[in-house]
């Protein structure tokens, strides 16, 4: 359990929340809803990471009406990533320090605006795993 990685634990291929930046929030209100995670990984064009969506940051806008905003104009703009290799015991620290529940995994260090998200680790999967 120890050396438990992200790659080990986390959510791949088309269970993945991607949506495009483009998209109203109406649609990915709907779609955060069926891909079950409380969470979007947004995409622009490239299909490079441009942000995230939570269900708490919708739930704190509930007030306002989002529905006809575009995603981009909502999201998160400096999500928070993780390295596939490191190890799900160092993501849920991560995760506790700045109280969110997922993170996007991507598969190279981030130093530029060009990132492809290869996963997401929910903290579900970290502590399913048996992992403090």
């Amino acid at each position: 359990k120890i050396l438990t990685t992200v790659e080990d634990l986390m959510i791949t291929g088309n269970q993945i929340p991607l949506i495009q930046e483009e998209k109203k929030m109406n649609e990915a209100i709907n779609y955060m809803s069926k891909k079950k995670l409380g969470s979007l990984i947004v995409l622009n064009k490239k299909k490079f990471v441009s942000g995230f969506v939570s269900d708490g940051d919708v739930r704190r806008q509930s007030k306002k009406n989002i529905l006809n905003l575009k995603v981009k104009d909502f999201m998160n703009k400096k999500p928070t990533y993780v390295d596939k290799k490191m190890l799900a015991a160092k993501a849920l620290e991560i995760m506790n320090k700045k109280k969110i529940t997922s993170l996007i995994v991507s598969s190279s260090k981030v130093k530029n605006k060009n990132i492809k998200a290869i996963g997401i680790i929910h903290i579900h999967s970290i502590l399913g795993a048996g992992i403090k």
